[in-house]
């Protein structure tokens, strides 16, 4: 879909080698290439225009998915000179350590062990997630990277606080990435009410900004962690799953 949308091209190579303990994918294409440097997980802040940020999230999402299978990610590109995408995926040879994913360390385990679960589709290996952002494209990254685990569900979206309270009325999700600065009422607030109403609801914060200050306050209104929006994409989901 990266080739089709982004590198001016109507052909690309796709190469699969299967070796003992080992899976090799590899897509290639001739196409106007891109600069590495600007589809990381901070590239939206440099306000780059060469490479959407629809595909950074993209991109960004498919390494996290791979560090969830104990997987490499590698890619190679420059201007001008076409890009190559390589997955290398372990096979393993015991059961126990595909097993082993689906354990969750006691910090995530009290996440989700005292939540009301809903009977349909929602078992204890799934953890519920609104995103809370007055930035449509960040909630969207977000969701990209969310949705690359199999445990972790994204239930809905809020644009401000007020949106927010009603969303976890109706949705009662396990977790709330919850924005600080937003219109009409301000992620604090809307975390301190939430917490007041659904205590057994789990609250990360996310600010542009990093500051004790912030942090105190953000505690003392009842957030389980807290995170700059600059360290969200590569830290929000290793809060949910484990290491």
């Amino acid at each position: 879909m990266n080739v089709a949308k982004h590198a001016g091209t109507d052909q690309a190579s796709v190469r699969l080698r299967c070796d003992p303990g080992m899976v090799r994918l590899e897509v290639q294409d001739a196409g106007c290439g891109f600069d590495p440097l600007y589809a990381g997980p901070s590239a939206v802040a440099r306000h780059n225009t060469t490479f959407p940020a629809s595909s950074k999230f993209g991109l960004f999402a498919i390494r996290e998915r791979m560090k969830a299978l104990e997987a490499t990610f590698e890619m190679e590109s420059a201007p001008g000179k076409g890009t190559t995408a390589i997955v290398l995926l372990p096979v393993p040879t015991n059961p126990a350590l595909t097993a082993r994913k689906a354990v969750f360390s006691g910090q995530q385990a009290s996440l989700t062990s005292s939540v009301p679960r809903s009977p349909q589709n929602h078992t204890p290996t799934h953890i519920r997630v609104l995103l809370v952002d007055d930035h449509a494209m960040l909630r969207q990254g977000l969701r990209s990277l969310v949705e690359g685990y199999t445990h972790l569900q994204v239930v809905g979206e809020a644009s401000n606080g007020v949106e927010a309270i009603d969303a976890v009325r109706q949705l009662r999700p396990d977790v709330v990435v919850m924005d600080i600065n937003m219109p009409q009422m301000n992620g604090i607030e809307a975390t301190r009410r939430i917490k007041e109403e659904f205590p057994e609801t789990a609250v990360i914060g996310l600010s542009v900004q990093k500051g004790p200050q912030i942090e105190k306050v953000m505690t003392e209104a009842g957030v389980c962690a807290y995170l700059t929006k600059e360290s969200a994409v590569e830290d929000l989901c290793t809060r949910l799953t484990m290491p």
